[in-house]
């Protein structure tokens, strides 16, 4: 039985010779296991997290159409030619929301 060196810690161990597979000693080899256990729950929790991001992406996508919608119709609402008697007021609340609009634009 030959006498290896393990590739983490550098102690030697035996192994036999049709183990050439083996290239941990024991501790590190379960310190490895373990490790690789932490791994794969670390990458089924971001699995998750994926999942969770791409439905509030979703629903976030919902909403800004529907703001989009209100928007417009807002616009309209508020326009200085529709509201001859409130012409300053109108006209502020117009540039305000293209100042929306605008910002809306930039996210989607």
């Amino acid at each position: 039985m030959p006498l290896v060196e393990c590739i983490d810690c550098g102690e030697e161990f035996w192994r036999e010779p049709d183990e050439s597979w083996k290239v941990r000693c024991l501790d590190c080899w379960k310190d490895h296991k373990a490790g690789q256990g932490g791994l794969k729950a670390r990458l089924e929790e971001l699995e998750g997290e994926v999942i969770r991001l791409e439905r509030e992406n979703v629903l976030l996508h919902q909403r800004l159409t529907e703001l989009k919608d209100r928007l417009r119709f807002l616009l309209f609402a508020v326009h200085p030619d529709r509201n001859p008697g409130h012409v300053e007021q109108a006209t502020e609340t117009t540039q305000w929301l293209l100042t929306v609009k605008e910002n809306i634009h930039q996210w989607h």
